[in-house]
């Protein structure tokens, strides 16, 4: 079973997260996501990342080529948090609009 990634802040560490396994949170992870890294593109401490992924990061490639899944749902995370901030804050409106 495949189950939604849950994304949380690591306290007093700006930029870092932990994410949930997908597919067995119980016994893998959570994963350690620092966005940071790689000017902006972040690192993750999954295997795919780990093993695949980083090569091309340390060979200078950078963007989503170089983002697992994990690093995508704290982007996800991230944006929603900005946008709920800006609703909060009435810089955007809060309805929808239709074409």
């Amino acid at each position: 079973m495949i189950l939604p990634l849950k994304v949380t802040t690591i306290p007093h560490e700006l930029g870092r997260f932990h994410v949930t396994s997908e597919t067995n949170p119980k016994t893998r992870g959570p994963y350690t996501v620092d966005i940071e890294p790689y000017e902006g593109s972040g690192m993750c401490s999954c295997q795919h990342w780990c093993c695949r992924l980083r090569k091309k990061a340390e060979s200078g490639i950078r963007g989503p080529e170089i983002r697992c899944k994990h690093l995508e749902a704290v982007r996800n995370f991230i944006v929603d948090k900005v946008i709920a901030n800006w609703r909060r804050k009435g810089l955007i409106s809060k309805h929808v609009e239709q074409e």
